[in-house]
C-alpha cells in the first residue's frame, strides 16, 4: 500500500519522461517481433545522435571486432536487438545525467561514471562465469541505481536533508533515504521503473542491488534472475569497496563466498575493466 509520502514523490516526478519520445518508439520497435532490420534501422537513423552512439559502441573494445562497421544495419546484425534495446536505455539514463544544469551537475556525472563502471565489471564477471546474455547484465549495471539518480535530479530538497543525515547521524545511505522518504533508493527505482514498464529483471536488480540475500523465494530459486542479480550487486559493491559501510562489507564478503569468487580473481577483472570502462566513457558520456 502507498503512503502519503510515496504518492506525493511519485506524483512529483512518476509523469517526467525518462526516455525520449524517439527512444520509447525505438524500444517499442525492437520489442516488435514483427519488425525487421530495416524498420530498425529506419527509425534509428532519425536520431543521429543514438545512430552515433550505436556505431561508437559497435567499434568499440566493448564488442571487440576486428572490421568496421559502418552503418545502422550491420551494427543490429552483429550487437543484436537485445543489445540495441539496452543501449538506448542506458543512453536515456545517462542522457537525464548529462542534461542537467543544476548544482548536482558535477556529482550526477560522477554519479553516470560509477554506474558505468558497476556495468562494465558486472559483464566481465557474468562473462567469467558464462552466464549467456552479458549485454543484459551491462544494461542491468547501468540502471541499478536508478533510485539515486531520481533522487539526486528531482529531489533536491529530499536529497540534502539525506545528506545531512547521513552525515549528523551516521546514517547508511538507504536508511537515511528511509528516513526522509519513507522508501530506499532501491524501492523507489524499482517502483518507478516497473512504472515506466522496465522488464521485471531489471526491476529485481534494482530493488535488491544492496541485499541479494533477502529475496522472494521464487527469484532465488530461478537462476537466470538471481545471477544477474548477484553479478551487479557483487560489481557494485567492489566498486564502492572504499565507502562500504559494515553491512555491506559483511554482505560483499558473504556473496563472494556464495560465489566462490576470491579477491585477487577481482583485481585481475579490475584490470581488464579500465580500458573498457574509457572506451564506454566515450560513448555514454
Amino acid at each position: 500500500m502507498e503512503s502519503e509520502k510515496l504518492k506525493f514523490l511519485i506524483k512529483k516526478i512518476g509523469n517526467l519522461p525518462l526516455f525520449s519520445t524517439k527512444i520509447n518508439k525505438i524500444i517499442s520497435v525492437l520489442d516488435d517481433d514483427n519488425s525487421t532490420i530495416e524498420n530498425i534501422a529506419e527509425l534509428i537513423s532519425t536520431d543521429q545522435a543514438f545512430s552515433v552512439k550505436v556505431l561508437r559502441l559497435a567499434n568499440s573494445a566493448y564488442f571487440g571486432y576486428s572490421r568496421q562497421i559502418s552503418t545502422i544495419p550491420q551494427a543490429i546484425v552483429i550487437l543484436g536487438t537485445s543489445s540495441i534495446k539496452n543501449i538506448a536505455m542506458g543512453i536515456s539514463v545517462f542522457s537525464t545525467m548529462n542534461d542537467h544544469k543544476g548544482k548536482l551537475k558535477d556529482e550526477l556525472i560522477e554519479m553516470g561514471k560509477y554506474s558505468l563502471n558497476v556495468a562494465v565489471y558486472a559483464r566481465l564477471i557474468a562473462s567469467r562465469y558464462g552466464y549467456p546474455q552479458p549485454d543484459e547484465v551491462f544494461a542491468a549495471g547501468l540502471l541499478h541505481d536508478l533510485g539515486r539518480i531520481i533522487i539526486m535530479k528531482y529531489l533536491q530538497d529530499e536529497y540534502a536533508e539525506i545528506l545531512f543525515n547521513i552525515i549528523s547521524e551516521e546514517l547508511p545511505l538507504y536508511d537515511a533515504e528511509t528516513k526522509v522518504l519513507e522508501i530506499s533508493h532501491m524501492g523507489l527505482g524499482a517502483y518507478l521503473a516497473s512504472y515506466w514498464n522496465f522488464p521485471a529483471r531489471m526491476i529485481h536488480v534494482i530493488k535488491h542491488h544492496h541485499n541479494p540475500f533477502d529475496v522472494p523465494e521464487e527469484i532465488e530459486n530461478n537462476e537466470s534472475i538471481y545471477s544477474l542479480i548477484k553479478f551487479v550487486s557483487l560489481a557494485q559493491f567492489f566498486c564502492s569497496d572504499s565507502r562500504l559501510n559494515d553491512t555491506d562489507t559483511n554482505r560483499f564478503e558473504k556473496l563472494k563466498m556464495d560465489m566462490n569468487i576470491s579477491n585477487e580473481t577481482l583485481k585481475d577483472i579490475s584490470v581488464n575493466s579500465s580500458t573498457l570502462f574509457e572506451d564506454l566513457n566515450n560513448v555514454f558520456m
